[in-house]
């Protein structure tokens, strides 16, 4: 007969694992844009011993990858200023040399921004900068006095309109972790509501200490379990499969502590009490694999 008074809780932890998996999906979502590789024109008017000259540049910015890195849903570009003949300096183009030091424009871009990606503004206006042999920058009104130069008008590039497609499913982080353990908890609230405590099964000691573990768990030891867990990336990669396990312990702890609300509910005074202790023996095995490994 027990076992047909299960049917309630059953249903409700299946649910709540399937709507977990859900909140999961819809945190994880990867998109791409539809415009993958795009070329910007962009042009400095300077005056130079005099002489007024215009630098024309194009910088090419190309989609590289999404869903890998720290934030496994930040998308990655990469740019590269095609009429720029210095490589040394990066953003910057050379238009003078003087006793060991070179006078450059430079040019910074956001990819971001420039492939419509980005909200903010991610451009800055071109500036005039000094290089010494070792390659270091000086901005200063001394250093830059060395040279009669100025910048006159300039033209940024304007970014482009682009658009987004769904590209697969990120890895586990840290946002799926809140949103999985946010369902795990509304079960443990639906068990507290709807699982009716069976009134021919008396109520044991075994079963009031477990109903204490099961707030102890519920306000210490998920709260600690899910701050350790989202403190983990700073010493361990987000890719590497424990620290993807740990991301779902704070849920399971959460289911656990549910299922053990409804057996204790139904008469099974053992089983309620040491299904609890699934979620923060994981935890801790998982530790130790992190620490010894």
């Amino acid at each position: 007969m027990k076992n047909k008074t299960l049917k309630i809780p059953a249903i409700i932890l299946i649910v709540g694992f399937i709507a977990a998996i859900a909140a999961y999906l819809l945190t994880g979502i990867l998109k791409m844009p539809t415009i993958t590789e795009q070329d910007f024109n962009y042009s400095v008017t300077y005056k130079l011993d005099g002489e007024t000259k215009t630098y024309e540049g194009i910088y090419r910015c190309q989609f590289e990858f999404v869903g890998e890195g720290v934030d496994p849903l930040e998308r990655y570009y990469d740019g590269v200023y095609l009429t720029n003949p210095d490589d040394e300096y990066g953003a910057a183009h050379r238009i003078a040399q003087k006793d060991g030091l070179e006078l450059c424009i430079v040019n910074i871009f956001s990819n971001e921004y420039l492939m419509g990606d980005g909200e903010e503004e991610g451009i800055e206006d071109p500036y005039l900068a000094v290089y010494d042999k070792e390659g270091f920058e000086y901005v200063d009104i001394e250093m830059l006095e060395k040279f009669d130069a100025e910048l006159v008008s300039w033209e940024n590039p304007e970014p482009i309109e682009n658009s987004f497609v769904f590209a697969g499913f990120a890895r586990l982080h840290s946002d799926s972790m809140v949103a999985m353990l946010f369902v795990a908890l509304l079960v443990i609230v639906a068990c507290m509501i709807l699982v009716k405590r069976d009134r021919r099964v008396p109520y044991k000691a075994l079963d009031t200490v477990s109903v204490v573990f099961n707030y102890i768990i519920v306000l210490a030891a998920i709260p600690f379990i899910t701050l350790v867990v989202g403190l983990m990336p700073i010493y361990v990669s987000g890719e590497e499969i424990i620290y993807q396990i740990d991301l779902c312990v704070p849920a399971i702890t959460a289911f656990t502590v549910a299922a053990s609300i409804a057996l204790r509910r139904k008469g099974f005074t053992k089983s309620g009490f040491f299904v609890q202790w699934i979620g923060p023996l994981l935890f801790a095995l998982l530790i130790i694999l992190e620490v010894t490994m």
